[in-house]
């Protein structure tokens, strides 16, 4: 327990510099657990509707913590303490298109059969 309460103090501590070096662990001490944000309405502007891409996330049914990538492949850390800050920039999907390469949330296999090819 002691060790999760200092990898949540430690970037408050440290300032900015840290937030940018947050791991998921660390960034679901306050937003998560995970599950909370597959449940949340979340919604990103997506083809052919948005989405909440958290629902995605792990691909398999099987996938565990070790299946979720980094926060940051998607959002952009917040400094520690987080600041008020209506322009702060919002998460993409920009992260799904390295493989939904046709910008299309569909599955490989309807576009590449079960070739198992990207």
């Amino acid at each position: 327990m002691n060790k999760l309460i200092i990898a949540a103090l430690l970037p408050l501590l440290a300032g900015p510099a840290l937030a940018a070096q947050m791991t998921k662990q660390q960034c679901l001490q306050c937003h998560g657990p995970f599950e909370a944000l597959i449940a949340k309405g979340i919604a990103v502007e997506a083809d052919p509707r948005p989405v909440n891409p958290h629902t995605f996330i792990p691909h398999t049914k099987t996938g565990g913590m070790d299946q979720i990538w980094e926060c940051t492949m998607c959002h952009t850390p917040h400094a520690m303490p987080p600041k008020k800050d209506p322009n702060r920039e919002k998460a993409t999907v920009e992260a799904c298109y390295q493989c939904h390469h046709q910008y299309n949330f569909q599955r490989c296999d309807s576009c590449h059969g079960g070739s198992g090819q990207k």
